[in-house]
């Protein structure tokens, strides 16, 4: 997804690693855990996730205080990290932030 240069672009790249490490250790390192016995994944993609969970929160957060998000949207945000496949949803629609926050620039300053 091109976020291009612009407002929402850092919160959008973490938003997709959330959301990966999300749908990789739900569907491929829990599962092998549990019917292969390969305690070893969720031993090793348990920690990158937790790690790109808290950056995300950051991300939100500090984004949030530079832009001045609602906190309504702040929520969604948040609580959409926590259930698979919707983080995709969530680069989507900042994508779709980033390009009408450019729009905006553009008509002010063009």
């Amino acid at each position: 997804m091109n976020f291009g240069r612009g407002t929402y672009r850092p919160l959008g790249i973490v938003a997709a690693i959330e959301a990966t490490t999300l749908v990789g250790l739900m569907f491929v390192a829990m599962p092998a855990k549990h019917l292969l016995g390969w305690s070893w994944a969720t031993t090793a993609l348990g920690p990158i996730h937790g790690y790109a969970f808290l950056c995300y929160i950051w991300m939100i957060i500090r984004t949030a205080a530079a832009r001045g998000l609602p906190a309504r949207t702040m929520l969604y945000l948040a609580v959409g990290a926590l259930i698979p496949f919707v983080g995709y949803f969530t680069i989507r629609w900042l994508a779709r932030q980033n390009f009408e926050a450019r729009i905006s620039m553009a008509g002010r300053y063009g």
